[in-house]
């Protein structure tokens, strides 16, 4: 017997077999959890600081240590925390 009309493409689609899930909702076991960063990029900590990159290197970046892994530079999240609670003013700048 000939198809008439050239027949039809099919669209395969993943179809899970009994007992597992579609490859779009793995299991609870394998999907990953958010990791806690330790360090960031120069532009992460600016973003993180609220500053911009340039403000970042001018004024902030000499004042914190940095972990150089290869071609990277990774600013320690506990350093910035700690640079911020060290420059924080009481009552704001230029009061007195």
């Amino acid at each position: 017997m000939e198809q008439q009309g050239g027949g039809a493409a099919v669209r395969s689609r993943h179809v899970p077999y009994m007992g597992q899930e579609a490859k779009s909702d793995p299991p609870a076991r394998t999907r990953r959890r958010p990791i806690d960063r330790l360090g960031y990029s120069l532009d992460e900590a600016a973003t993180a600081l609220g500053v911009s990159p340039s403000h970042f290197k001018r004024h902030i970046q000499p004042q914190i240590p940095v972990v150089y892994t290869g071609g990277r530079r990774i600013y320690p999240v506990h350093r910035l925390k700690r640079w911020l609670d060290d420059n924080t003013c009481e009552g704001g700048r230029g009061t007195g």
